[in-house]
């Protein structure tokens, strides 16, 4: 990026500059990283102080428990913006709070996730496809120079005498 844009993306009012970024405007922002015990009464005060709120989340499992984000719509995308550049890596109690703007539910905006879970990652398609052979792969039961290994009747021999005693029969004792 040159100076200039630069420059100019500093000058330009919030809603534009949130769109020079790729973002549409938004009045919503997402907090990551809350404390576990913050609920949204004390999610909509900490955030008050930069505009006014009109609804805070703080997402939760099915159980109950928080999940450490949560979302909060602001008034005005100009409120949301003074939010983000005030509370971004700013601290709630001991945690450092994480403050952007939010994406629309299942939009492409979203940073992809890179787990070994998500469709479409190399990770998964490693996962879930099919074993594949190659003309190198040896076969099963064969060794390294593509003989069929034959059962070797000395190693049996030994795996049969180093067996230990609660696998062997009482009555094949040698000693009588």
């Amino acid at each position: 990026m040159d100076v200039a844009a630069g420059e100019a993306a500093a000058e330009a009012p919030p809603e534009q500059q949130h769109e020079q970024e790729g973002h549409p405007p938004t009045s919503r922002i997402c907090v990551k990283n809350l404390p576990k015990y913050v609920d949204d009464r004390r999610l909509r005060d900490q955030f008050a102080a930069k505009g006014e709120v009109t609804d805070a989340k703080v997402m939760r499992t099915r159980d109950g428990k928080s999940r450490c984000f949560g979302f909060v719509g602001f008034r005005t995308p100009a409120e949301a913006e003074a939010a983000v550049r005030y509370f971004n890596k700013s601290f709630m109690d001991t945690m450092r709070l994480a403050v952007e703007f939010a994406y629309k539910f299942g939009s492409g905006e979203a940073p992809r996730a890179w787990s070994k879970y998500t469709e479409g990652t190399s990770a998964h398609k490693r996962l879930t496809a099919p074993p594949q052979t190659g003309a190198n792969d040896v076969p099963l039961g064969e060794g390294a120079k593509g003989k069929a290994k034959q059962p070797d009747p000395k190693l049996r021999e030994f795996l049969q005498v180093m067996q230990p005693r609660s696998k062997q029969a009482i009555w094949t004792n040698d000693d009588l």
